[in-house]
């Protein structure tokens, strides 16, 4: 889930959701992978990977030079790889702990 619209310009990275609304969700179009680096660290590369006839284009321009690894990367994007699980793992959660609660 990504922010296609921001309050403060410079943090508004270059992506191309298409669409209007505040948010746009990328859900099951993005896979990542921890990898190790040349100075035996390791770094988290994602990449886009939609299943097949998923029509939907990569909306984050990762050749652009604001996305450089060597600058910052795609921290500026951090949140929104994530998020939908996050956002799922919280409902699913919190509907849990509601069930559980009327159970007594």
């Amino acid at each position: 889930m990504f922010f296609t619209q921001f309050q403060n310009p410079d943090l508004d990275p270059p992506q191309s959701s298409g669409v209007s609304t505040a948010f746009a969700v990328y859900g099951s179009f993005f896979t990542g992978e921890c990898l190790p680096s040349v100075n035996g660290l390791s770094f988290f590369e994602i990449d886009p990977e939609p299943e097949a006839g998923d029509m939907r284009t990569n909306p984050i321009p990762f050749t652009s030079v604001d996305y450089d690894p060597s600058l910052i990367g795609l921290h500026l994007l951090d949140f929104g790889f994530p998020m939908q699980d996050l956002l799922d793992a919280v409902a699913k959660r919190t509907g849990a702990s509601v069930a559980e609660a009327g159970a007594d």
